[in-house]
């Protein structure tokens, strides 16, 4: 038999909801690398004075959920519960997380606590069921994408390097741009691609698609390079390379567009108008169910 309550004694009966606080606009494509997750958090942690963990919960589909500030720290340290780096991917019925940190000095080289907190990262994720393994998408991601590299040298007869940093417009703050390889001896940069047979034909005579076009003249605008290469292998066909010379008149015009993308929609929060493509639509089923 069940005895009466204590008087006085209550508990709370609750539920926990996620908060939207706003959208930020990422992009089409999932991330199959880490790096490229990067240029969406870069505007949250990239310009801070103090640490700070911010951490991305995805779907199955590499594709973002949600973003979350889950501590901030001082200028030289930064205490996160482990707690926090995974309640909100629970909450977001995430499949798999990216976390993020960064050091306002510049030094990028992980510190004793960094270390340490990776490690118990990684338990904890065991315990939920979160492997600690790369998904095969990023893993053939980077190993492509080493092995075009290494094709292009051959064939050019240059050498390509890691850049190992993300470079930021000086004139423009807001132009970010995350390469693939910076060509030794040249002001030159590498862009990496793969394709299917199916798309060999985008690729003839020397073509290039508009969408890799635009990326590599961005990258121009950036760094302030006067060529990108761009190379592709089509998976069991061919390779080749293109070299794409600067086009000053081009710049101007990307540039303008990135300026009036970015105080119209990012910094006001607003989603730019349907323009009637399949990227777009997916995007807005995936927002709007019904």
């Amino acid at each position: 038999m069940m005895e009466a309550p204590v008087s006085g004694k209550r508990v709370g009966i609750v539920r926990l909801q996620m908060v939207r606080e706003e959208r930020t606009l990422y992009g089409m494509g999932a991330f199959d690398k880490p790096e490229k997750a990067v240029e969406t958090v870069r505007p949250l942690i990239g310009m801070s004075d103090r640490e700070m963990v911010v951490v991305m919960s995805l779907n199955t589909n590499l594709e973002p959920l949600a973003v979350e500030i889950a501590a901030v720290g001082g200028i030289n340290s930064c205490c996160i519960d482990i707690k926090n780096i995974f309640k909100g991917a629970i909450l977001s019925n995430a499949a798999c997380v990216i976390c993020f940190h960064n050091h306002p000095s510049g030094n990028p080289r992980p510190s004793r606590e960094d270390f340490m907190i990776t490690q118990r990262m990684k338990m904890a994720g065991e315990i939920l069921g979160v492997s600690e393994e790369d998904n095969e998408a990023m893993r053939q991601g980077r190993d492509l994408e080493n092995y075009v590299a290494q094709r292009f040298c051959e064939s050019a007869g240059v050498r390509a390097r890691h850049s190992n940093m993300m470079y930021r417009s000086k004139e423009n703050p807001f132009m970010i741009a995350d390469v693939d390889r910076l060509v030794v001896g040249e002001e030159a940069g590498l862009e990496c691609k793969t394709a299917n047979a199916y798309n060999a034909d985008k690729w003839k005579d020397g073509q290039i698609a508009s969408h890799y076009l635009i990326q590599c003249c961005h990258y121009m605008a950036v760094t302030g390079k006067k060529a990108w290469y761009i190379a592709v292998v089509i998976m069991g066909r061919e390779f080749k390379y293109v070299r794409i010379e600067r086009d000053e008149a081009m710049i101007q015009k990307l540039t303008a567009i990135e300026k009036e993308f970015w105080e119209k929609h990012v910094l006001k929060g607003v989603m730019p108008a349907p323009d009637g493509s399949e990227a777009c639509d997916k995007l807005l089923a995936q927002y709007y169910h019904s």
